[in-house]
């Protein structure tokens, strides 16, 4: 039997790309805000076996495939996207398991931005986020773990991109 202890699953990486642009155009800054970690439960795994669970962008676990849950605190992860000004260009989210863990797979990764569910990455043409508040991204995904991990707390990362789409000209 061995004990996992799955906690704050969360770093993050932000980018925000802007291109080459005619000195008329103007950009606003974007910023991410974490609010909360995509959280896992402790767990126990079969040793002999791949363990899995998922915990969806609503905060559901789902997915427990050859593994005992024996905690109960999991989350979503919990995302602010703001702007300092309004913009009519559109932005590309790119979210993306880092695999820095041997033996540990942060994959199935889906978000929900604004109200967009985001189930492939990159996306294109989402809305710019608004300014004061943001708009909200929430982050799911599933952790999957061979049985030559060993017992002990695991923390795999994840990158988020933000891209503003610059409309090219003529």
């Amino acid at each position: 039997m061995r004990v996992f202890r799955t906690k704050r699953f969360f770093l993050f990486s932000f980018f925000l790309t802007i291109a080459c642009v005619p000195a008329s155009f103007s950009h606003a800054d974007i910023t991410i805000r974490s609010d909360q970690a995509l959280t896992f439960p402790d767990a126990v795994s079969n040793p002999s076996k791949t363990g899995r669970m998922q915990v969806n962008w609503r905060g559901r676990l789902s997915g427990v495939r050859n593994t005992q849950v024996v905690g109960d605190f999991f989350q979503n992860a919990d995302f602010r996207v703001i702007s300092d000004e309004s913009s009519s260009n559109t932005i590309t989210i790119n979210i993306y398991s880092n695999q820095d863990i041997p033996g540990v797979t942060l994959d199935n990764i889906k978000a929900r931005y604004g109200s967009t569910t985001i189930k492939t990455f990159p996306t294109s043409g989402l809305p710019y986020p608004t300014t004061g508040n943001g708009t909200r991204l929430r982050v799911g995904g599933r952790i999957k773990f061979t049985k030559n991990v060993n017992a002990e707390l695991i923390e795999p990362s994840y990158s988020i991109e933000i891209t503003e789409d610059i409309p090219t000209t003529p």
